[in-house]
């Protein structure tokens, strides 16, 4: 400033004249164009960018968008109403304006509705707060495959030629089966997915699992006694698009032999009869054994149980024997029978068991034949 009086002529100040001062701030800080905003959203981080008009900080509380919003003093208190948060953090530096900074949000859940609460002051003393917070919604993705909890897939109530396959996943989705014999090669993941493998004995798929950690069983069947097969099972989950497992999961089983053997026609039967001798002959459908026991005919037949034991009802027994191996199906083998008597009617008696451990399949009836003694000597 500069000076003069009103005389004439007017007397001026030969050197200027000045004080200081500095102007207020009482504005809050604004966000630039479209921050706050998210980036590189994955399934359990995302990051928060923000970028301010002037020097500043800020606070966040990330929740889900179903909790009720915070207050400016709970975000900048790290903390919510419903204590529903999920990540937070602040005072974060905004060192210079116009500046984007990278703030990463952790303990995110996959597939979940998020919204992140911002606030924001400048660093003027006493610092401008935003009155209210600006909020950010995004949703995580779910970019993994479902798995099967512990002993999951399993085979159940196996029988003969059928068993229940049962599943869980830990997330709701679809799968896929197929049951191979042990021996034949293991399929890809199309291959179950597309139940066309040629060596499979039954499929199934695709199957709707609705939510997680719930069993289902599924019926397979077509297949056969005492033989070992491969469950192969693939999952996807009900993501758009679907995250299908990239291996397949696998239960051996084996099914029971819970039949007993059988005699083919025309077994069992008798060869080489003689006066006190005879031959007995005997095939079975599958390896095992078999017990005999020669009567007279017109005694009283013997129980299962007789026979196995080697005795009758009428203590009449002519011969037995057993356990007699038979090694093969289908093949024949032959039991000496003596101490017949000449010219005489009589009945072989026959039980069989195949060599299912540890408990045989024993028949619960008696196979029997009938032949006479030949009678070749004079009076």
């Amino acid at each position: 400033m500069v000076a003069e009086d009103d005389s004439t002529p007017a007397n001026r100040q030969a050197v200027v004249g000045s004080a200081p001062f500095a102007t207020i701030d009482s504005s809050v800080p604004a966000f630039v164009d479209t921050f706050p905003s998210v980036a590189n959203v994955e399934e359990t981080t995302t990051d928060l960018l923000i970028q301010l008009d002037e020097p500043g900080r800020v606070w966040y509380v990330v929740l889900p968008s179903d909790a009720t919003p915070p207050t400016v003093a709970d975000v900048v208190a790290g903390s919510d109403p419903d204590s529903a948060g999920v990540d937070a953090g602040g005072p974060d530096a905004i060192a210079a304006a116009d500046s984007t900074v990278t703030i990463a949000l952790v303990n995110l859940e996959p597939e979940t509705h998020y919204t992140v609460y911002v606030v924001a002051e400048d660093d003027s003393t006493p610092p401008n707060r935003h009155t209210d917070s600006s909020a950010v919604s995004f949703t995580t993705p779910d970019t993994t495959a479902p798995t099967f909890p512990a002993t999951f897939p399993d085979v159940t109530n196996i029988d003969e030629t059928s068993a229940d396959v049962v599943v869980q996943l830990d997330e709701a989705g679809t799968l896929w089966w197929s049951i191979l014999p042990a021996s034949a090669a293991a399929p890809t993941v199309s291959d179950v997915v597309a139940g066309a493998d040629p060596d499979a004995v039954d499929v199934g798929g695709p199957v709707v699992v609705p939510t997680a950690d719930t069993t289902q069983s599924l019926d397979a069947t077509n297949l056969a006694a005492e033989t070992d097969y491969v469950l192969y099972v693939v999952a996807e989950d009900d993501s758009d698009p679907a995250n299908r497992q990239d291996a397949v999961a696998t239960k051996a089983f084996t099914t029971p032999d819970l039949t007993a053997p059988t005699f083919p026609v025309p077994f069992p039967n008798v060869d080489n009869v003689d006066e006190t001798a005879v031959d007995i002959l005997v095939q079975l459908d599958e390896p095992g054994r078999v017990y005999w026991a020669v009567l007279p005919a017109g005694a009283t037949a013997p129980s299962v149980d007789d026979v196995v034991a080697g005795t009758d009802p009428d203590s009449a027994l002519t011969d037995a024997g057993g356990p007699v191996d038979v090694a093969d199906a289908d093949t024949t083998v032959t039991m000496p029978a003596a101490g017949l008597v000449a010219g005489e009617d009589y009945v072989v008696y026959m039980v069989a068991e195949d060599d299912t451990t540890p408990t045989a399949n024993r028949q619960a009836s008696v196979g029997s034949d009938t032949f006479r003694t030949l009678d070749n000597t004079a009076p």
